[in-house]
């Protein structure tokens, strides 16, 4: 959501200089494969597929995910890839380059950008007073329970409504993924200021009503609703018997899922 939403300010992080021409589609052809993005840059004078995948944990085989998505993008684009790895949590990485080498010498050498979330220093993101690098300011470097208010109150000066209040709920669920649910509820209970800015975060309604399924279902349907319209029957009854953790993912995915993939999240068959 937030790579398509803010396309250009992500790139001023990951790739400085580049500038986006087109956010591009991510279902890659002949598989049913989707990458997290993919956006046509323009870098020192060229043009470029930037394709970026998001990663919280290991995975032995992310340099093979890594060649498959560019062999698809390749095929349908005709246009150099270049692969970044963004690593949200503290975790082991591939090397860049990475060399399959055959009988007579190298066969492949792969080459592709790692960002580590822990090494960036906060003090440089929070500098930048855009919103989508905000939203990851409890994930980075130097990061305390206070650079939580820091980054929403430099959210207030973000004029689109929407993007505030898109900012705002991953910086919430950032935020709990980093110091936990108790210690940002605590925390802003104790910054009455705070507490009223951040009433614009779903996440943050979510983490106030834990524990009562009616505030999840309510925040759920209406999120739902903002997004797809009129909820058929078939929705609105599987709603009332999904359990929180359900309904909260239901509420986080609402803006980048299909009617038919909210279906599949709630154990419906499609129609």
């Amino acid at each position: 959501v937030l790579f398509q939403r803010n396309p250009q300010q992500f790139l001023n992080r990951l790739l400085p200089g580049a500038t986006v021409l087109e956010v591009l589609p991510t279902e890659l052809p002949r598989e049913s494969l989707y990458v997290d993005a993919l956006l046509r840059i323009r870098y020192n004078r060229k043009e470029y597929i930037v394709h970026i995948e998001v990663q919280t944990k290991p995975d032995a085989n992310m340099v093979g995910r890594v060649l498959q998505y560019m062999g698809l993008i390749w095929v349908r684009e005709q246009t150099v890839v270049l692969p970044i790895i963004l690593y949200l949590d503290p975790t082991s990485t591939p090397d860049s380059p990475w060399q399959l080498d055959g009988p007579t010498g190298p066969v492949l050498n792969l080459y592709f950008t790692t960002i580590k979330l822990w090494e960036q220093p906060v003090e440089d993101w929070l500098a930048s007073g855009e919103s989508a690098a905000l939203a990851f300011a409890p994930l980075l470097k130097g990061a305390t329970i206070d650079t939580l208010g820091q980054a929403a109150d430099l959210l207030q000066g973000v004029a689109d409504d929407a993007e505030r209040g898109n900012a705002l709920n991953y910086l919430i669920m950032f935020a709990v993924r980093r110091f936990g649910e108790q210690a940002v509820t605590r925390y802003m209970k104790e910054n009455l200021m705070l507490d009223q800015i951040m009433l614009e975060s779903e996440w943050y309604q979510i983490v106030l009503g834990r524990g009562e399924k009616g505030v999840a279902l309510r925040l759920a349907r209406r999120t739902l609703e903002r997004h797809h319209g009129t909820l058929p029957a078939d929705i609105l009854n599987a709603l009332g018997q999904a359990d929180e953790a359900i309904l909260e993912e239901v509420v986080v995915n609402a803006a980048t899922e299909s009617i038919d993939q909210v279906r599949e999240r709630l154990g419906l068959t499609t129609p």
